[in-house]
């Protein structure tokens, strides 16, 4: 049996140097072609080059220009460069493709599932290879009764499987080429079931997110328009913390008979990890009498950034030398697809304001780290409190506003 084996291996090894498969001087105790020489983490083509390096969920490509970190949605273990396009491993996430068309700006065009732990790539033939490692499970004293059956009735070698036209894929390795007819030799790739983790993806650090959103409302019983405006400047560390100046809420309503207004402005700083945000700001926030006071605010999320999360905010201010609850804010991301997020909103206190709205989220662009755009839509109803009315005598009363709202959002990581 042993005999038989070695041969084999003489045979198939020297099928693959023919055949311009991947080779080595060695061959391998189950009868697998030697691995050539692996390239899981290459060096920039030259010095005005970038070099791509592997962290925790990203691609790190590092240039004159800075360090830009792509989200692969799974954690790579090897990675080569082929040309135009740049291959990681990912275990039994496949292969993960991206493009080098901006060698500083990798984009990812898709996902390959091999049904198997890629373990390594290669580059061999003309061709990019990823080795496969499975496991398997076979009866021994079966295995052993019908191996020595066929060395005593057939002892020569038996022949060679017939190669491909073009190549000879060794066992326990894949060719990355895609079917005929693909583009550049890859068909356009959609990530596999269970390919990228929706409900909760890699932390992405090292970006800024910058973003407003709006949401204008008609006064019912009255003339005029009111909006409820956000905006706000994050930074994510590569460690796990985050810095944020935000302006929320920012909310008038402008009415033919008066108008209400309410305003907080804080800067927080926290805790920022895959599944848990924490953070403590300070600021300014306008009580229910129009006021303006010094104010907390907590701010906190369970789970990732661009997965399955629920988010809440409380204000507490300080007046007349006591605290006092302002407002609280929260919402609740569902991810639908790859992409795509339905949106649950709602908030509101003795600020002066109350909201609710439900939307949808999309990313037009990029992958979810640095160059990323995000767009969103909601419909729901916004409502001010403590607006005042005065009449020619002196005499004020308060008046509210409210009414159904229609609002838009955008996010830019950079």
């Amino acid at each position: 049996m042993r005999g038989a084996s070695a041969a084999w291996v003489g045979l198939t090894a020297l099928a693959l140097a023919l055949l311009g498969a991947p080779r080595s001087g060695s061959a391998q105790a189950h009868a697998q072609p030697a691995q050539p020489t692996q390239a899981s983490t290459p060096a920039a083509p030259s010095a005005s080059e970038p070099s791509y390096a592997l962290a925790p969920g990203v691609l790190r490509a590092t240039s004159a220009s800075g360090t830009r970190d792509v989200a692969l949605g799974c954690e790579g273990v090897a990675l080569l460069r082929d040309g135009a396009r740049l291959y990681v491993a990912c275990g039994a996430r496949g292969v993960v493709v991206l493009s080098l068309a901006d060698p500083t700006a990798p984009v990812v065009e898709g996902y390959r599932d091999f049904g198997g732990d890629v373990v390594a790539l290669f580059s061999g033939g003309g061709r990019v290879w990823a080795q496969i490692a499975r496991i398997e499970a076979r009866p021994i004293d079966a295995a052993l009764d019908a191996s020595t059956a066929q060395l005593q009735s057939n002892p020569t070698l038996p022949p060679v499987p017939a190669a491909p036209a073009n190549a000879l894929t060794p066992p326990g390795y894949a060719d990355l080429a895609a079917p005929s007819g693909a583009r550049d030799g890859f068909a356009p790739l959609a990530a596999p079931a269970g390919g990228v983790d929706l409900i909760m993806p890699e932390r992405v650090g090292g970006i800024w997110r910058v973003g407003a959103s709006a949401d204008l409302f008609l006064p019912i019983g009255t003339i005029g328009v009111g909006g409820l405006l956000d905006a706000y400047v994050t930074r994510h560390f590569d460690g796990p913390f985050m810095l944020r100046a935000q302006i929320s809420p920012l909310a008038f309503a402008l009415v033919d008979t008066g108008g209400g207004s309410a305003f907080g402005a804080h800067l927080l700083f926290g805790l920022d990890t895959q599944f848990l945000e924490l953070a403590l700001g300070v600021g300014a926030s306008t009580t229910d009498a129009a006021d303006s006071a010094f104010s907390l605010l907590q701010s906190l999320r369970i789970g990732a950034l661009d997965g399955l999360h629920l988010a809440v905010q409380t204000d507490v201010f300080v007046l007349d030398k006591q605290f006092e609850f302002g407002a609280v804010s929260g919402s609740l991301q569902i991810p639908v697809k790859e992409g795509w997020w339905l949106l649950l909103r709602g908030g509101g206190g003795p600020m002066g304001f109350a909201f609710g709205d439900v939307g949808v989220r999309y990313r037009v662009s990029g992958d979810g780290g640095a160059g990323s755009f995000f767009l969103q839509g909601m419909l729901g109803g916004v409502a001010l409190f403590g607006g005042y009315v005065c009449s020619s005598t002196g005499y004020c009363s308060s008046q509210d506003s409210g009414g159904p709202a229609l609002g838009v959002g955008v996010e830019w990581r950079l």
